[in-house]
């Protein structure tokens, strides 16, 4: 018992004392290294950095299963954030290609070249894949192409997963595409309809650019409502260590017996594995539900 309070208190002062110990210049190197042009990308930088430094301590103090355990703790968090930031930002981007999409119908009631409608658009909306794609779109309109080509277009990674058959690629990022890509798409078909058909552009866009609301506004009541579930989930998922810690107080030394070795050491893997597996379980259901 004294042992395992000892190896605590040793790993709480070396997380404390790597905290602490550097100075103001060696301080301003490891936030730096920390920041990124990336917000995620230095926050994962970070969970990596103090998972390594976790589970070197924890092979020094109480051996491999403890260091097993906290690698799949870290890589459920990762692909948590990973997940919700993917769905973050998807959403941010269908909510602002609807916005861009009023501007383009603004643009088109009032007589504007549908090319013109969408350089305008562009040139109003947030620098990044809406405002590029819109810019395309303008340059291929001047050049006498098929607008609905440009906007049907994917970017690398549904382009790639269009070529080997996939209809939806794997990862956070990609999944973000994905569904991304697939609102351009409908843009693209309800375009190349007005084209071919030569139906009012302009009725068919903001019909689109409706639909394109009422799906946005669908996923954010989704996730608000899922809030509930998620909270709920997380605190199942703590109940096993709150159980290790009133062992401990009734004397029962389960931190004595998960890190000593052997049976416990197995015991502790498989507690944890399938603590990790419930939550991104949990996690993929209520994505399914708020898609």
């Amino acid at each position: 018992m004294r042992e395992v309070d000892a190896g605590a208190a040793v790993a709480a002062l070396l997380g404390l004392a790597l905290w602490i110990a550097p100075g103001p210049p060696s301080l301003q190197r490891l936030r730096a290294w920390g920041r990124s042009t990336r917000p995620a990308a230095g926050g994962r930088r970070i969970i990596v950095a103090c998972a390594v430094v976790s589970a070197v301590a924890a092979v020094v103090l109480w051996g491999a299963a403890s260091a097993v355990c906290i690698v799949m703790g870290t890589a459920t968090i990762m692909h948590l954030r990973s997940r919700r930031a993917a769905v973050a930002r998807g959403r941010a981007a269908a909510a602002e290609l609807a916005s861009a999409l009023e501007i383009v119908v603004a643009e088109l009631r009032v007589g504007a070249h549908p090319g013109r409608a969408c350089a305008v658009a562009a040139l109003h909306a947030r620098r990044g894949a809406v405002s590029g794609r819109l810019a395309r779109a303008s340059a291929q309109a001047q050049l006498g192409g098929a607008i609905s080509r440009v906007l049907a277009a994917g970017d690398g990674a549904t382009a790639g997963a269009r070529r080997t058959g996939q209809s939806w690629p794997a990862g956070g990022r990609n999944a973000e595409a994905c569904g991304s890509d697939a609102d351009w798409r409908r843009i693209a078909v309800v375009w190349a309809v007005a084209e071919r058909r030569g139906i009012a552009l302009g009725g068919l866009l903001d019909a689109a650019r409706a639909d394109l609301a009422v799906r946005v506004s669908f996923r954010r009541r989704a996730e608000s409502g899922l809030a509930g579930a998620r909270s709920t989930a997380t605190i199942l998922a703590a109940l096993p260590v709150v159980g290790v810690g009133f062992g401990h107080l009734m004397g029962a030394a389960p931190l004595a017996v998960l890190t000593g070795g052997g049976a416990g050491g197995f015991l502790l893997v498989a507690g944890v594995l399938l603590d990790c597996a419930g939550l991104v379980w949990a996690e993929r259901i209520m994505s399914g539900t708020a898609r």
